[in-house]
């Protein structure tokens, strides 16, 4: 289901500007583009808990425009592998749910427990991003011209992701 929802979203575009909405805020950032794609990761492997999930919908949402903005292949794949691997660790992991099983111990302890090291891992992986595009900005050059841009059903999607502080 994970998967099929991935692929709803490319299909219907909303993922291409769920995409384009968080690279508007990064845009200023060295890898601006692979950042948002991290971000973006970091989102759907806590929605969705199942790595090979993950993965898939980053990689479908993600990849093509990483590559057609002139990224290198390496940095492109690892941007759009990387952040859906953390769909174990970070809360609402349907693996963390299964482990609490079996060690009796409770659910909501262990999403305690990996919270902060998910997070931590999603941190490293956007400094890492963020120094590798400083020291070779040819390998993570920014979009040229309009080849991103937002409509308005993506700045609604985009603004459904945070909740209200008020």
């Amino acid at each position: 289901m994970f998967v099929l929802m991935g692929l709803i979203l490319e299909r219907s575009g909303v993922g291409r500007d769920l995409v384009s909405c968080m690279y508007l805020l990064m845009r200023r950032l060295p890898g601006g583009l692979a950042i948002a794609a991290a971000l973006i990761g970091t989102i759907m492997a806590a929605a969705t808990g199942i790595i090979g999930a993950s993965i898939t919908m980053l990689t479908v949402l993600t990849l093509p425009l990483l590559l057609s903005s002139g990224y290198r292949p390496r940095l492109a794949t690892g941007t759009a592998a990387a952040p859906g691997t953390l769909g174990i660790l970070i809360p609402l992991s349907i693996m963390l749910v299964i482990m609490a099983e079996l060690l009796g111990q409770s659910v909501a302890d262990l999403f305690f427990a990996a919270l902060l090291p998910g997070l931590l891992l999603a941190s490293m992986y956007i400094v890492y991003v963020l120094i590798f595009a400083m020291f070779s900005p040819k390998s993570a050059p920014a979009p040229k011209g309009t080849a991103i841009s937002p409509s308005a059903t993506g700045m609604i999607v985009m603004l459904g992701l945070f909740p209200r502080l008020s």
